[in-house]
């Protein structure tokens, strides 16, 4: 066989250098929307957690007809649903910040049983759901003076559909943040910074 009719099989160095030059390059400018497309979607997964979180606890609510309790933990960014009862003299696992015998944050409650104050406590959970890499800076409960970035803080959701409204912000640690805010009836609205 002559030079000229022999046939080639596989690929000659330069042509692999380039392909792999292309991938290379191709990479590079694809990666770094990618990370920041999923640093982004766990910030949002987080917001969608905690948005259906109130809803959840609304809805149990209603359809329970009895008050529900959202707590939430800043100290390792997760947050649990629980059924509220009023304890007359007894202590439990109290839900409040500084009170839970106080008007402004427990539910209608008239007058003492035998000489006792109401106090709220909670019952066994129903859901309970940790973040993924979001944390909780800070919330802002209506009825709770001031804002808190620790601890395990409350709102209350009442069998009539109503919550106290509160504020809360979820932040990425990558200078992303979510501010949630949510309104007496349970209507929520974010902000994205």
């Amino acid at each position: 066989m002559s030079a000229k009719h022999r046939q080639r099989f596989g690929f000659s160095l330069i042509e692999l250098l380039l392909v792999v030059s292309i991938i290379g390059i191709t990479t590079a400018i694809i990666m770094p929307n990618f990370v920041a497309s999923i640093k982004g979607n766990r910030l949002r997964s987080a917001t969608r957690k905690v948005v259906s979180a109130g809803r959840y606890s609304r809805s149990q609510a209603v359809l329970k007809q009895r008050d529900m309790a959202l707590v939430f933990n800043l100290d390792n960014a997760s947050f649990a649903i629980h059924p509220m009862r009023i304890n007359f003299g007894r202590s439990g696992d109290n839900v409040a910040v500084e009170d839970v015998a106080d008007a402004s944050r427990a539910p209608d409650v008239s007058g003492d049983v035998d000489g006792e104050s109401p106090s709220l406590t909670l019952d066994a959970m129903i859901l309970e759901r940790q973040l993924d890499m979001v944390t909780f800076e800070y919330i802002e409960v209506e009825a709770l003076d001031g804002q808190y970035s620790e601890g395990k803080i409350p709102v209350i959701y009442r069998s009539n559909g109503t919550c106290m409204p509160y504020t809360i912000r979820l932040t990425d640690g990558q200078g992303s943040a979510v501010t949630v805010h949510v309104d007496e009836l349970s209507t929520a609205r974010t902000e994205s910074w």
